[in-house]
């Protein structure tokens, strides 16, 4: 099982894009810039190593589809935060910062809660797809994997939480 921690990186990982349109948009703002860099590459680094650890840790479960939808589509819902920047807000306004820091820790709150960590635009810009399916078992699971799997396919993967399995 994750623990909160991790659920709260994968989270703050699912903005990694929204922080490079920041830099970008505020590249004159040098603390700005090396406040959202060292982010993004603190948040890869550790989410490598939590893999990694995983990986080397846990034995695969097997198990065998019986039906699944792609479901790559659910990260669409949450490009509405990316158009934030575009909209003309100043993150360099204090009421402004912190205005956006309680609407991203309430999305980060039920971002956790309802674990939803499968919600990751970063999982599709590295080409990881997104799957609901139900095994031949009747267990519905959330499969997060670079391949396509088809009906009837087994599969062994990493669990990552009660019902979001990785294939390593």
């Amino acid at each position: 099982m994750l623990r909160i921690y991790v659920k709260f990186l994968m989270f703050i990982s699912s903005y990694i894009p929204l922080y490079i349109i920041f830099i970008i948009q505020n590249y004159s703002d040098v603390a700005l810039d090396l406040f959202f860099g060292a982010l993004t590459i603190s948040v890869i680094v550790v989410l490598s190593v939590i893999y990694f650890h995983i990986k080397s840790l846990s034995n695969p479960v097997s198990f065998e589809i019986d039906r699944l939808e792609n479901i790559n589509n659910i990260n669409l819902e949450y490009f509405v935060v990316y158009i934030l920047p575009f909209l003309g807000i100043d993150i360099l306004n204090l009421k402004t910062a912190l205005s956006l820091l309680f609407l991203f820790s309430i999305i980060g709150f039920m971002y956790v809660k309802s674990n939803s960590i499968f919600m990751n635009p970063a999982f599709t810009v590295i080409g990881l797809n997104i799957f609901k399916l139900t095994t031949k078992g009747g267990d519905d699971l959330v499969l997060i994997t670079s391949g396509t799997p088809k009906k009837d396919q087994s599969i062994a993967a990493l669990k990552l939480s009660e019902d979001i399995f990785i294939v390593a």
